[in-house]
């Protein structure tokens, strides 16, 4: 499944080359970028901070490492995208039923105060109860800062 992932800034050539923004209280640094996972009812957008979603608490569950993101590809609007490798969201002990619901890119910086680089929906929730319950997920980053391009791919 694909949903969308809505950049919550459109300075990421910046952001990739660590240029300064004068408009961010601190660069953000999309070398440094994780994944995470989210449960509950959020919108994502411009703006959108950590403290808008709440992360899920199963058995199992932590942010990915630090993203090391592919080769950029062309797209036919003459922008690039790069992947991120798959992480791996898996139960591994039985838990209270949760229900994913969305997911992140944060800066890296630890949570709470780390940046939302994007944020997405999915398409349809995944419910996490047992062992092996999960999925991995893929985050194409359009890297001239189109939400249009931008995506996380869900395989279950």
């Amino acid at each position: 499944m694909f949903a969308k992932l809505v950049q919550t800034t459109v300075f990421f050539l910046d952001v990739l080359t660590g240029a300064i923004n004068p408009t961010l209280a601190a660069p953000l640094k999309l070398a440094a970028a994780k994944q995470g996972l989210t449960t509950g009812t959020f919108t994502p957008g411009v703006g959108t901070t950590f403290a808008d979603m709440t992360e899920p608490s199963f058995t199992g569950y932590s942010q990915s490492a630090t993203i090391v993101w592919g080769a950029p590809l062309n797209e036919t609007d003459g922008s690039e995208t790069s992947l991120s490798p798959a992480n791996l969201f898996r139960a591994t002990a039985v838990t209270t039923p949760q229900t994913i619901t969305g997911g992140f890119v944060t800066d890296g910086v630890a949570a709470p105060n780390c940046g939302i680089l994007g944020s997405y929906k999915l398409p349809q929730t995944i419910p996490i109860q047992n062992p092996g319950d999960g999925f991995s997920a893929v985050i194409g980053w359009n890297m001239g800062g189109s939400n249009a391009s931008s995506y996380a791919q869900i395989n279950q």
